[in-house]
């Protein structure tokens, strides 16, 4: 378990120390107005990565982890997944296309579009949950971070002004399709499964399995994504850029936990019906630990905003700096809700629960936005998706109690 955390914080890591050359590059190059831009195109896209995962990222790791010693059956849930997940790219990049042009979108944003989308049908072979149901994140180290280490000289050639917006968002979406192919290629040369298996009854059955996941997955987010977005239609693409900054940092912090999450919730998932004890025993420690971190990283986020924003991106983002500084106390929310919410409500059962609760927080940000906008500009996109954060962790600690699920209150049964 430790090693598999190792792996994915490793891959996390130098997932997120690419950006950290290549953002501040971009955000200085690119300039507010067309960093903004891309930062807006990004949000749509998000979407479309949401549409498109539909749940499978955490629900196939359960699965694959009990199918692993069945090569046979392996083989057919992952290429259903795999043929899922293709055609529902296929699909939803048709009705993007569609209401671009309806909405009658600059042919700049339908080229930024269309070159971002292709980030997301890598994302489809480069399958995390494949990986780590097989316990092979050691393997899959060099496959993501070649090619995110592959575009940031690209960047620095080929991107010199705001006018290789195209050319930066090309770029960005190469560093999937690298690692896609690299994946596909290891994933045959191991034989780590069969022949490809087209089966409609099983797509259709690991569509279903995924739904309640897709419907947490897309609520959770669906709020985040539509920041910038509404901001862009009230206020334009350069508050976008301001919020983005700010974010990408909170997301950056966020992500950085992510192999504790994905670890601790594939090692809960199987103890829950081996050991219970164990299973919370694991739970509790990896919560205390995640939150102790998320404070110590909040904290230092808040202190010192003014000189990470001058650092990462520029003197020209000093409005982005009270935005940081609300984003460090929705890192310490978001923590929390992630082991009171995915961590145990889901494999407990509990998904359509959860499902309702996120969406009720997505809500709250949605309702509060657009007055909090009005009054208080770009700081009150951050305030109402603090808003949102804060009220899916107490209708969390509700269930919880209501529920007598025992991760706060420190009883095994």
């Amino acid at each position: 378990m430790k090693k598999n955390i190792l792996y994915l914080a490793l891959i996390q890591l130098l997932k997120f120390a690419t950006p950290l050359i290549t953002f501040p590059y971009l955000t200085r190059v690119l300039g507010v107005h067309s960093f903004g831009l891309l930062a807006y195109a990004s949000g749509i896209i998000i979407y479309l990565t949401l549409i498109v995962e539909f749940g499978f990222n955490k629900v196939s790791v359960v699965k694959v982890a009990r199918l692993k010693s069945d090569k046979i059956n392996l083989t057919k849930y992952a290429y259903s997944v795999f043929f899922s997940q293709l055609t529902i790219f296929t699909f939803s990049c048709v009705i993007l296309l569609l209401s671009m042009y309806i909405f009658n979108a600059q042919m700049e944003m339908l080229k930024i579009l269309s070159v971002l989308s292709l980030s997301v049908l890598g994302g489809i072979f480069a399958p995390n949950w494949l990986f780590l149901g097989l316990e092979k994140m050691k393997e899959l180290v060099p496959l993501v971070i070649t090619g995110r280490i592959l575009t940031v000289p690209l960047f620095l050639i080929f991107v010199k002004n705001s006018d290789d917006i195209v050319i930066a968002a090309f770029i960005q979406s190469s560093a999937f399709l690298v690692s896609a192919l690299l994946c596909i290629m290891f994933i045959i040369n191991k034989k780590l499964l069969g022949k490809p298996v087209f089966e409609i009854r099983m797509m259709i059955e690991s569509v279903k399995d995924s739904f309640f996941m897709f419907i947490t997955n897309f609520a959770s987010n669906m709020y985040m994504a539509a920041v910038p977005i509404i901001l862009g239609m009230l206020l334009g693409p350069i508050y976008v850029g301001y919020y983005k900054v700010a974010d990408n940092i909170k997301a950056i912090a966020l992500n950085l936990m992510s192999p504790v999450f994905n670890v601790v919730y594939s090692r809960f998932s199987s103890l829950l019906k081996e050991d219970i004890s164990s299973a919370w025993l694991i739970m509790r420690k990896y919560f205390l630990f995640s939150f102790l971190l998320a404070l110590t990283g909040s904290g230092i986020a808040f202190m010192f905003s003014d000189v990470i924003i001058k650092i990462i991106a520029g003197s020209e983002y000093s409005n982005s700096v009270i935005i940081l500084k609300v984003m460090a106390f929705v890192i310490i929310v978001s923590v929390f809700n992630q082991f009171l919410g995915v961590q145990t409500l889901v494999p407990l059962g509990y998904s359509k629960y959860f499902s309702l609760i996120v969406c009720i927080g997505g809500g709250v940000c949605l309702s509060s936005i657009f007055p909090l906008i009005k009054f208080y500009g770009v700081l009150g996109a951050a305030i109402s998706v603090l808003f949102a954060e804060m009220s899916i962790g107490i209708l969390l600690i509700g269930f919880h109690k209501v529920k007598k699920i025992p991760l706060l209150v420190g009883k095994n049964e």
